[in-house]
Formats: C-alpha cells, sequence, structure tokens
C-alpha cells in the first residue's frame, strides 16, 4: 500500500508540475511497474480520483489549513489532496493509514519541515468529516461538483439552471466502458453469449455492449476484432448520418479511428473510408484497428481538415467532421479537461467554423456531413452549424442539432448536426 501511494504521489506531481495528461502518465507507469491488479486499481482510482476532485479536495484545505492554499509548496498540497480523497471518497482505506501515509511523503521530499503542518490538517479534517457535505455547500457548486465556476457560468447561460444541475449531477458518476460490436464477424447476441457476465446488453442502442469490468484486451474475442470501444453517443451520430454500402465516406479528422470504423462497418465493409488527421504519426492507430477488425475499405492519410485536397472536391457522399473541441462532455472520462485555460476554449468556434466549411466542399450534391464535438457549449456546436447554414445557402439541416447529456443511457455529453448539400 505504501508503495501505491508513492506511485501516485509521484505521478501525481508529474500531471501537476508537467502538464502530463493522467491517462498517458497512468497507462505509462502501469507498464514499467510490477503492480499486481489490486495495485494497479488502487494507483489508477488515487491518480484519477484526486485530479477529478481537487476542486473539492482544495476547498476542504482551505477549511482546515491557516495558510492560504496558493501559499503552500505544491508538494504538500498534493500529499493533502491524497490522504483527503481517501478520507472523503474511498469507505475501505483506515483514516489513519490515509493521513500516516501522506505525512511520511512529505517527509520523504525537501519540504519535510511541512510534515507537522500537515498532519495537522488531516487531523482536524478527520474530526470533522462528518461536516464535509456541509461546509462544500457553503462553499458553492464549484466545490460540491468540483468544476470550475466559469464552466458552470457557461452552462448555466447556455443551458438554464435545472438543465446544469442534472449535467452536474450526471458527472459525478463514473461513465462505463462501451464496446462497439464489430457486425461484420458477429452479432451482438452471439457476442453477449460468448463473453456471458463480463458485458451486458446497452439500453438504448443496438450493437453497443456495456462493459461491467476488466480489461478491454484481455477479453475473448478483442484480438479477433469483434468489437472495438466507442461511446454511445459517437456510435449514434455515426447511426444517424447513415453511410450505405458502396458509397464514399471522408473522415477529416479520424484518429484514433472510432468513427471511421463505425461508418466501414455501416457499409458492410463496400465502398472507400478515407480517413484523415493532421497528425500522422497517429495514423497508425487506423491502420492497426481497421486490420484488427477486418475493415480493408479504409485508407488513411495525414492531412490538414482546412487544406482539403483538390481531386477529391465534390467526390464524398458522406462526410464525417468530428472537429478539435473544448471536451467538456468527457470531463468525468478525462478529468483533465476541466482545467483548460478558459481563452483556449473562447478561439475554438472560428477554427471549428473554417474546418466545416472546408469539410463541406467534399461533398456531392445530395451528400450529407456529420457535425460533432464532445463537448457541451452552444459557441462550439449549434452555433458553429448556424453560423454555416447562414454563410451557405446550398446546405440544409436534415432534422434537429441533438445535444446528448451525461447521466442518461448516452454516457458522454456529446453534440452533432447533419447537414445536406442541395
Amino acid at each position: 500500500m505504501n508503495n501505491v501511494r508513492k506511485l501516485a504521489f509521484d505521478s501525481l506531481k508529474r500531471c501537476e508540475k508537467d502538464g502530463k495528461y493522467s491517462n498517458l502518465e497512468v497507462s505509462s507507469l502501469i507498464v514499467r511497474s510490477n503492480l499486481d491488479p489490486r495495485d494497479k486499481g488502487l494507483f489508477t482510482a488515487l491518480v484519477y480520483g484526486v485530479i477529478e476532485k481537487r476542486i473539492t479536495l482544495d476547498a476542504l484545505i482551505s477549511e482546515f489549513s491557516d495558510k492560504p492554499i496558493e501559499k503552500l509548496d505544491s508538494d504538500v498540497v498534493i500529499a493533502l489532496r491524497l490522504a483527503l480523497y481517501q478520507l472523503t471518497f474511498m469507505d475501505r482505506i483506515p483514516p489513519h493509514a490515509a493521513i500516516n501515509e501522506s505525512v511520511e511523503l512529505v517527509k520523504a521530499t525537501p519540504h519535510k519541515a511541512s510534515a507537522p503542518f500537515v498532519n495537522a490538517v488531516l487531523r482536524s479534517a478527520l474530526k470533522s468529516k462528518d461536516r464535509f457535505d456541509e461546509i462544500l455547500e457553503k462553499k458553492g457548486k464549484s466545490a460540491i461538483y468540483s468544476i470550475p465556476d466559469w464552466i458552470i457560468e457557461l452552462w448555466e447561460k447556455g443551458y438554464g439552471g435545472e438543465k446544469t444541475e442534472r449535467l452536474l449531477c450526471g458527472f459525478l458518476s463514473s461513465p462505463p466502458v462501451t464496446l462497439r460490436v464489430n457486425t461484420l464477424k458477429i452479432t451482438a447476441e452471439e457476442l453477449l453469449e460468448k463473453l456471458q457476465d463480463k458485458v451486458i446488453p446497452h439500453p438504448a442502442a443496438p450493437d453497443i455492449l456495456i462493459l461491467q469490468g476488466g480489461s478491454v484486451e484481455e477479453l475473448d474475442g478483442f484480438h479477433d476484432g469483434l468489437f472495438f470501444v466507442q461511446g454511445t453517443s459517437s456510435y449514434t451520430a455515426v447511426r444517424t448520418l447513415s453511410p450505405k454500402g458502396g458509397e464514399r465516406l471522408i473522415d477529416v479528422c479520424a484518429c484514433p479511428g472510432g468513427k471511421s470504423f463505425s461508418a466501414a462497418i455501416e457499409m458492410g465493409n463496400r465502398g472507400e473510408v478515407l480517413s484523415f488527421d493532421l497528425h500522422k504519426n497517429k495514423l497508425s492507430l487506423i491502420d492497426k484497428g481497421a486490420k484488427r477488425l477486418g475493415i480493408d475499405i479504409i485508407k488513411s492519410d495525414e492531412n490538414n481538415a482546412n487544406i482539403p485536397k483538390e481531386e477529391l472536391l465534390a467526390t464524398a457522399d458522406k462526410v464525417i467532421c468530428d472537429v478539435p473541441c473544448s471536451g467538456l462532455g468527457i470531463i468525468a472520462k478525462k478529468p483533465d479537461i476541466k482545467y483548460k485555460d478558459k481563452k483556449d476554449i473562447e478561439r475554438l468556434p472560428e477554427i471549428q467554423l473554417s474546418i466545416l466549411k472546408n469539410s463541406s466542399r467534399y461533398l456531392k450534391k445530395g451528400g450529407r456531413l456529420l457535425y460533432s464535438t464532445c463537448t457541451l457549449n452552444p459557441d462550439e456546436n449549434e452555433r458553429v452549424t448556424d453560423a454555416f447554414l447562414r454563410e451557405n445557402p446550398h446546405f440544409k439541416r436534415v432534422g434537429e442539432p441533438t445535444t446528448i447529456f451525461p447521466g442518461t443511457d448516452f454516457e458522454d455529453g456529446f453534440f452533432y448536426d447533419i447537414l445536406e448539400k442541395i
């Protein structure tokens, strides 16, 4: 246990000081270490949990520390967060073990003189543990839900107070891993029987199974390409686009390839899927995935979505335009996202509209385009497609723009809109 907490402490420092993404840090450390499955689970829970609940934990630190949190060294703050996370969110960890280990962690840093301070803060917090909910309630929604105030304000402005409250509650639960059945090789019913108690059917999406625990890559059938990981919202958006066998489909921001794979399966592996991405080094994800799934109609290539390939203009039946976005719909899966700089998000709609304009040039008359994001921000979603339609009267909207909120049968926050060239 001691070793696991030390590993978590060191990983949290790398995420905090070096800006490493938590998913990459966790994955790389698990590969490097020799942890048994139980310790891997604890390590992963500690790192993701502390990052996910950082605002809540800092609110509690501020309550019990006689020093402003911004005046504390980062090693001390991380040790406090680590212990408080265990005290607040992990019932099976003995409180005194969590406190003592964090004190020992600080003693092993250049800030060992702060060990008594850490001990005092944590023991004071432990005595008042039954008041935590009351303390957080007084500090406001940001402290309760561990979401920055500016994001809550953005949602309240865009969706109203009642929907924002449901949205915030939806993010309190961890979304499951969902598997898209490769119906080129097996039916959902057959795969469900094959995997037995490891998966259950999705209540609202055919060809989606919900993983009940364990590693995806260790499931029977993974290496045979019987399924791949895809969110229910993403799957639904591709199905709404309705790609058909024999068509040409262009996916302009394709990596890591989930929507291309899903489209190719909908097409019965007949036709052509051109999967482009700006980053050449990521294309192997598409190529390896397609090979594992037995899909041979996908061709990947490096390309900037803002510079469409001239030879392909007006040749596509379908286009998938899943643009770079702020990711505010998937913060339950990637908690680092909510700590982005607000200014970085404000510049995105201009980039998204530019990509949409250029991607639309691939379509034939009568062709359809899927515009999608994994964010919850009207400025990046319907306001982008609204602006596009105002400037391009030879396009029309098919159906209504769709915003999917977490906490429903669709696990991620997501947006999609279908546009047709007329």
